[in-house]
């Protein structure tokens, strides 16, 4: 059964145009030649280096405070490069989502090769449904209905076949006294499709425009942490809904606030603590 270049939806036999979106069928592109996936490309890609840093277990905000000091400035090394993330070319921000979305749940330096081999081969950008599910199966991803979210979100970024991320967000949340990004978070997780609270965060923060707005990563590591240091009660296993996540949001800024560490610093910091590097 053929797909829809486009929007990758399911297509009868012998249609002309895609039921979904419009496009015509006798447009469709030739699957592309898939390649290995690789880890040194071009500087608009996903891929980041790790940076090596120290693992730690501080128990107090004293502590924490001293192991940021010896952190600093890998830490800021790192926020440096993500806030280039805008400058870069429409295809490198849609990545930076389709990266977000394969992650939950997921560890960094595992899923990073995955995308970029989605980058390099162009299914991320022109691959169907069905051709993204089997590339993620090949290469041990088990979440492979994920390659749902990445085509919807594909086409909910395009116009006239071509991905226009960067102006269509622009368009609806930046104004001449800049981003509006609560308005933009909101917005991303109303859509679903892979993107929760902790995604769409990630996503803005990943992307440099989201730094300096407090957004918090609440994954089940950040909540053990905030947790650990008497911020919050209970670290909940799934994903938390708007009135829990904002509430925790702001529970970590007021950690951020009492150790005086800014809070993109401070997400940087924890995973650095547990993994050993910083990466994002």
């Amino acid at each position: 059964m053929p797909f829809c270049y486009r929007c990758g939806k399911e297509l009868s036999a012998n249609v002309r145009f895609c039921w979904a979106c419009g496009a015509s069928v006798a447009e469709s592109i030739p699957p592309t030649t898939r390649r290995p996936a690789l880890t040194v490309i071009s500087e608009d890609s996903v891929y980041v280096k790790p940076i090596p840093a120290t693992r730690a277990d501080p128990m107090t905000i004293e502590d924490l405070w001293r192991v940021y000091q010896l952190k600093s400035e890998s830490i800021q090394q790192r926020l440096n490069e993500l806030r280039a993330g805008w400058g870069k070319m429409d295809e490198s921000v849609f990545a930076e989502l389709c990266y977000c979305i394969l992650l939950a749940g997921r560890n960094a330096e595992a899923t990073l090769p995955i995308v970029v081999g989605l980058e390099r081969n162009r299914l991320l950008f022109q691959g169907s449904r069905k051709e993204i599910e089997e590339y993620l199966n090949e290469h041990g991803y088990a979440f492979k209905d994920r390659s749902n979210y990445i085509v919807n979100w594909r086409y909910r970024f395009s116009d006239q076949g071509s991905l226009r991320i960067k102006s269509i967000l622009e368009s609806r949340f930046k104004t001449p006294d800049g981003w509006n990004i609560q308005q933009m978070r909101e917005h991303l997780v109303s859509q679903h499709n892979g993107v929760g609270w902790k995604v769409a965060s990630q996503f803005l923060r990943n992307l440099g425009i989201g730094l300096g707005y407090g957004l918090a990563l609440l994954d089940r590591h950040i909540q053990r942490e905030l947790m650990k240091f008497g911020y919050i009660s209970k670290v909940y296993d799934h994903a938390l809904n708007r009135t829990r996540y904002l509430d925790y949001e702001r529970r970590m800024q007021d950690l951020a606030r009492d150790s005086g560490i800014p809070m993109d610093d401070l997400d940087l910091l924890i995973w650095s603590n547990k993994t050993g590097k910083i990466i994002k």
